[in-house]
């Protein structure tokens, strides 16, 4: 198929969105159902006049490379340039129309993630602190949290995870909390209530404040930040408050309970400090293990935790509301194949950021027969050890004396991906990471559910702050979220071991269940494989149309999933050789009486018009895919039972079979395309086609989505608002004949309500399609005009 935007990008281009690949060299199922959904959301959106963009690059950094490049003594990127062009070609396979862009590792990318980093770093919310961190002994890197499972094991390696205390990098998120907690700005609730429920799980609900202390180096030996929580920030305003520390703080090394370990300033008393305590029977707070205790009973004091507050947020300590358990994001990782920090550290002034007109700091050679035979127990990167001396040691941006070294840690991949969708939607550009007068949230974003609580939550995160910095114009970066389920394949165990279907054949002692696709269970599916077999069309419609995207898709033998996507296939064609043979007049037909006939006609203009409407509004309003191919599957019935009366010979039945094939033409383009070619081989410009607007001299591809033909068709218009939690809520539904809807804009439609204007929120439209109005409050009477329906 092949479309393009038509134009550049603008506020109005509709954006679709799919999480991209890690370049490992092989798609698998998963990636095939969210890549088909997404092609498919585009191609629908352009036949329908719009113009879409649906972006697509690589995540391209991670350990995978870097241990691949250990093991052959080979340059990650090569090993990485290899599986993209591979993966890619595979991606072709399967029919997708794909805006190609940067990865995350070439240098005009990753030089926008430096630049991000640094802006963080001046906003004074990037920065080093001691923390405990997970060790991964096997690939010698810190874990985040979320990256250790229930057993302590790393996601990876599947090495035991070690504790330790290590000096890396964080960013504060912390600093709004508060504001992805509350999710203000999310409009589209419907879809996102699992997400924003489960990042609310996660970063649990604010109800303390948290500071940012620099320990004294002269006085603790260490140079670092201290974290305080505290739900009463006015403690700082007297003497008597002192800091406690759990056993498991980092400064608590060997002292007893209540022992004195060291002392801090207090920033909001004059020359005052506090003692930092060992305290043992407290109840800390998980994300600091230290909070602050006070001798004697002390009342809240509004007055003064405001003044502390101020001074906090004006000095850069923090005082940001959040909750007791969430922790800073840490992005430093111990690897090689990653994008540097881009923080040279300067004898003089300390860590000092690059400038701006020196990014991005690209990677060096290095000689990978080094890093092939080199294990260490230290927390410490492959560049610190063996980078070439000219790139770790520098000038000092700021003081410009050469006393100065790079940092080695490199960043997570999680900050890789955490901005890409703002760079995709426009051409690569050199002078700008993204262009913000065109830029637009992601009217559609695909992917899995399993990155509710770490990559969305992170991406909310940065627009957020790129919208405090007026980087952008809106605060969260999707509009709605289509969130995939997993696909599973049935699995055979015995005694607790796998075995292979051909293994388990005619064995009645075999625990047979539906467990997530893995090839070390001997269940993975190779869509590269399924191609070949059976054509990419046979396996687009075999992974839609059964189950819709928020459903775990079980994948049965290949048999079962490819049987009925081949009767389709054979039924439309059937179809179409009898419509061709009965129009040459070398197939007879057998006339319905006048009466049977203007009823039938009747019906059956309608049911067009319902089935073309099903379709479209389960593709690109509910994304319940399976509804939309079982209304293509019952149009097909409808054909096919009056391919043998005198219906055939209408306009309206011709309507209804090109109207068929330009609609399965997103999900299976290369079957469409020669269904159209054989209908259109025999039929010629007409009254239908002049009628409905179909042009038989260009191909299935430039045809336009069909349309609704009865002005009294009726759209249903939701009301909704936000309840006291958040959660959108369904007020009313009405339905509007489509003779009201001639722009389908939202000045026509407050037009149709002006009554309420000043109580509308916002408006939601998609067109020929859905319309929601959110009201502001819930007690709006919804005012009812002649040619609307009561639901």
């Amino acid at each position: 198929m092949n479309v393009v935007a038509k134009h550049q990008t603008t506020t109005n281009t509709k954006y679709v969105l799919s999480m991209f690949p890690y370049p490992s060299g092989q798609l698998h199922l998963g990636h095939t159902r969210i890549y088909t959904t997404a092609d498919l959301l585009f191609k629908t959106s352009y036949l329908c006049g719009e113009n879409v963009v649906n972006p697509m690059g690589f995540d391209s950094f991670g350990l995978p490379a870097e241990n691949a490049a250990r093991i052959n003594n080979k340059n990650p990127f090569v090993w990485t340039i290899s599986n993209i062009e591979q993966m890619k070609s595979q991606l072709k396979n399967l029919g997708y129309h794909f805006h190609w862009r940067e990865s995350t590792s070439d240098p005009s990318y990753y030089r926008w993630t430096q630049w991000l980093f640094t802006e963080l770093f001046k906003s004074g919310l990037a920065y080093q602190g001691i923390s405990q961190v997970n060790w991964d002994p096997i690939d010698c890197t810190v874990l985040a949290d979320e990256q250790v499972d229930s057993e302590g094991k790393s996601w990876r390696s599947g090495a035991l995870v070690e504790k330790r205390f290590h000096k890396q990098w964080f960013i504060k998120t912390n600093a709004f909390a508060n504001d992805l907690y509350a999710g203000e700005d999310i409009i589209d609730t419907g879809h996102w209530n699992f997400i924003l429920a489960h990042q609310r799980w996660w970063i649990q609900k604010p109800s303390g404040y948290l500071f940012y202390l620099t320990m004294d180096e002269d006085k603790s030996g260490l140079d670092n930040i201290l974290q305080i929580f505290t739900p009463y920030p006015e403690l700082f305003c007297t003497s008597k408050t002192f800091i406690g520390i759990s056993k498991q703080h980092w400064l608590s090394n060997g002292k007893k309970h209540r022992e004195i370990v060291g002392q801090i300033k207090n920033p909001f008393l004059t020359d005052k400090k506090m003692d930092i305590r060992l305290i043992e029977d407290a109840n800390f707070p998980p994300s600091t293990q230290a909070t602050l205790f006070i001798a004697r009973e002390m009342h809240p004091d509004e007055t003064k935790r405001t003044e502390v507050l101020d001074r906090a947020r004006s000095i850069g300590l923090g005082g940001y509301y959040t909750s007791r358990s969430y922790r800073d994001w840490l992005i430093s990782r111990q690897r090689f194949w990653g994008t540097p920090i881009p923080i040279v550290h300067c004898s003089n002034c300390g860590p000092v950021p690059v400038d701006d007109q020196d990014l991005p700091i690209q990677l060096p050679d290095i000689e990978y027969s080094k890093i092939s035979s080199y294990s260490s127990n230290d927390i410490s990167s492959p560049l610190k050890n063996f980078a070439p001396n000219d790139w770790l040691n520098v000038k000092c941006p700021k003081c410009k004396t050469y006393d100065a070294i790079r940092e080695t840690d490199t960043c997570d991949t999680f900050f890789d991906s955490s901005w890409y969708f703002l760079r995709y939607f426009t051409e690569p550009s050199d002078t700008q990471p993204f262009d913000k007068i065109r830029l637009r949230p992601v009217d559609c974003y695909i992917g899995g559910k399993e990155h509710s609580a770490l990559h969305l939550f992170y991406a909310r995160f940065i627009t957020h702050f790129l919208r405090s910095k007026g980087y952008l114009e809106f605060r969260e970066p999707f509009h709605t979220l289509l969130m995939q389920a997993i696909v599973k394949a049935r699995t055979y165990k015995l005694n607790g071991k796998y075995l292979t279907a051909e293994e388990a054949k005619d064995r009645k002692d075999v625990e047979v269940t539906f467990e997530k696709m893995s090839k070390s269970k001997g269940t993975g599916v190779d869509p590269d494989l399924l191609v070949q077999q059976y054509s990419s069309d046979a396996v687009r419609w075999t992974i839609l149309s059964v189950g819709n995207p928020e459903s775990e898709r079980l994948w049965d033998s290949e048999e079962k999933e490819f049987g009925p996507t081949f009767v389709f296939f054979h039924r439309l064609l059937l179809t179409i050789e009898e419509y061709l043979a009965i129009k040459s007049g070398q197939s007879k037909i057998k006339p319905l009486d006048s009466l049977k006939f203007d009823e039938t006609l009747k019906d059956f203009d309608r049911s067009t018009d319902q089935h073309v409407f099903n379709v479209l509004y389960s593709i690109c309003s509910s994304y319940q895919i399976r509804n939309g191919t079982s209304s293509i599957h019952k149009l097909v019935n409808l054909l096919r039972a009056n391919i043998r009366n005198n219906i055939v010979h209408t306009k309206e039945y011709e309507r209804a079979l090109a109207s068929l094939i330009i609609m399965i033409s997103p999900f299976v383009p290369c079957f469409a395309s020669e269904c159209w070619q054989a209908f259109t081989s025999q039929t010629k410009e007409n009254e239908c086609s002049k009628l409905y607007g179909f042009d038989y001299d260009k191909n299935v591809f430039e045809q336009k989505w069909p349309k609704i033909i009865d002005p009294n068709f009726l759209y249903i218009v939701r009301f909704t608002y936000r309840n006291e939690n958040g959660r959108e809520e369904e007020k009313k539904r009405i339905k509007i004949p489509l003779k009201l809807l001639q722009s389908w804009s939202e000045k026509e439609i407050r037009n149709l309500f002006t009554s309420i204007n000043e109580e509308i929120e916002w408006i939601e439209i998609v067109k020929n399609s859905s319309i929601v109005v959110r009201l502001k409050n819930q007690s709006t009477v919804i005012p009812m005009h002649e040619g609307f329906v009561d639901v």
